[in-house]
């Protein structure tokens, strides 16, 4: 694929992720108002191409651009110093440099870089610059895979873009925001404002470590909530002290569902900020309503998907203007 990042002209746009034996699938038709969500489905890959092609033929998707989300835990995200090198050596000078910081040889690497815009110079992290790594036959296989379902991946992004690609499109432009998704083991936090992406950091805790609801309270089991709290925190701090930003205002938490109350009233109790549950409905304006009722935009996978099919629409201050 060559590099991770790309950007997609309206018209129709699907995102997929692979999700264990399953492939999650978001489709979109995008004009100069709130897109449209046309399709959100979940199959089971070993239903072959027949089954992802009928999902498509039905919501008009077959010739929709296509993006593939990575799943957390298949790429590296790290940062560093900015090489002193033009914009068009960029990518290279990095390569070399950041083969210290990977689990596996950087010759093995597709890497991608990105900068992040608009610091100011005091701040921290003005040099930096964001390296994304990832396995050369990871990408092939998940390529390959994608294309025996009949689909045609025309860029390739990571979850950290994809949650941006939600949140810019549900608050104010101008207001950081920290998004945390909650999988079944582990967790991801984002920091954003706007359409710039911040800040990431992986948490060693998921909804799985979460207790179960008992006489109609939703409680934390053992320390997990806690140390998730905690973890949270840390990052918020950290993002105050690096990169000069407004403090983070509000902390939007997905998936939504009763599952996680008892983790989000930790969180508004311990941060005191505004938590909220990621709105579902809000980013599906105008969906069939059966794509809502049967709670696939629930899903971790799916939400992924979705943000990834949003790679290029425009946030939320360019359709106010």
């Amino acid at each position: 694929m060559g590099r991770f990042r790309g950007a997609k002209q309206g018209g129709l746009a699907l995102g997929v992720q692979f999700d264990g034996e399953r492939v999650a699938l978001a489709g979109l038709s995008a004009g100069p108002g709130a897109p449209r969500l046309l399709a959100a489905a979940l199959v089971e890959e070993s239903q072959g191409e027949e089954a992802v092609q009928a999902r498509l033929r039905s919501a008009g998707l077959r010739r929709a651009p296509v993006t593939l989300c990575l799943a957390p835990g298949e790429y590296e995200l790290v940062n560093m110093e900015r090489p002193p090198v033009p914009e068009e050596e960029l990518v290279e000078a990095v390569r070399w440099k950041v083969g210290d910081l990977l689990p596996w040889p950087v010759e093995e690497a597709v890497i991608d870089v990105f900068v992040i815009p608009g610091l100011d110079r005091h701040a921290r992290a003005a040099d930096w610059v964001f390296v994304v790594a990832a396995r050369r036959h990871l990408i092939e296989d998940r390529l390959q895979r994608a294309e025996a379902l009949g689909l045609r991946p025309r860029f390739v992004d990571i979850p950290e873009f994809a949650l941006r690609n939600l949140d810019a499109r549900l608050g104010n432009p101008q207001q950081s925001v920290a998004h945390l998704l909650v999988r079944e083991q582990d967790s991801l936090l984002c920091v954003t404002r706007g359409d710039v992406l911040f800040f990431s950091r992986d948490i060693m805790h998921g909804a799985q470590d979460l207790a179960v609801p008992t006489q109609g309270e939703l409680a934390l089991a053992n320390d997990a909530g806690e140390a998730i709290v905690l973890e949270v925190q840390r990052s918020l701090d950290y993002f105050d002290s690096h990169f000069g930003q407004p403090p983070v205002a509000r902390l939007l938490v997905s998936p939504p569902g009763e599952r996680l109350d008892g983790l989000r009233n930790a969180l508004a109790t311990g941060l005191g900020l505004a938590v909220e549950a990621l709105d579902s409905q809000a980013l599906a304006e105008d969906a069939d309503a059966r794509l809502l009722q049967a709670g696939l935009l629930d899903e971790p996978a799916m939400i992924l998907a979705l943000g990834a099919a949003m790679r290029g629409l425009p946030v939320a201050a360019e359709e106010a203007a």
